[in-house]
């Protein structure tokens, strides 16, 4: 479990983690979608995909944290939690992670999205692609709350890493990087 939490928390921190990984990319916000297809008509293209890079580098910067948060929960885990994750389906790990640390991830993770929010200056993009927006007579205002959105989907993705990674520990062999998987997975 730790082998995935942390390879998962490592992936998903790189550069591009999110933003080149189709499955855990974080979109434009489905709140905005009509704002999107507006701005998109009227030549700003560029900019929405400026804005959604940057609102995956900043779940990619506050990811690098997860890691101590899934590593503090394996280390609570009793033994017949254990067994329970050896016995279950390929996703009984993730399961037992995000029942175990989703509301800690999210408390923990939200401060430091809204730091790394500021870090690579999504406000100024956000504000600029918004302001554009509210301009255009008729237009409904659009102002979703970044930090829950960025915040709700590093979190998701982060798991379907880990569930990625704990199925491909169950079912290959050349996964069990570890002597300890190599004999609880014989």
């Amino acid at each position: 479990m730790i082998v995935g939490a942390t390879n998962s928390s490592s992936d998903a921190s790189q550069k591009g983690g999110f933003n080149n990984n189709l499955v855990i990319r974080i979109p434009f916000p489905k709140d905005a979608e009509k704002m999107k297809t507006t701005l998109v008509k009227v030549g700003l293209q560029s900019q929405i995909t400026q804005f959604e890079k940057t609102l995956n580098a900043a779940a990619e910067d506050a990811s690098q944290f997860a890691k101590k948060v899934f590593i503090d929960a394996v280390k609570k885990m009793t033994i017949k939690d254990a067994i329970s994750i050896l016995k279950g389906k390929d996703n009984a790990a993730t399961n037992y992670l995000k029942h175990q640390t989703s509301n800690e991830l999210y408390v923990k993770f939200k401060p430091i999205v809204k730091r790394s929010i500021a870090k690579v200056d999504l406000t100024k993009h956000w504000n600029m692609l918004a302001d554009r927006y509210n301009a255009i007579p008729l237009s409904q205002k659009v102002n979703p709350d970044l930090e829950d959105y960025i915040t709700n989907h590093a979190i998701n993705g982060l798991f379907l890493l880990i569930a990625n990674e704990e199925k491909e520990i169950r079912n290959n062999p050349k996964a069990r990087i570890s002597e300890i998987l190599q004999k609880v997975f014989k």
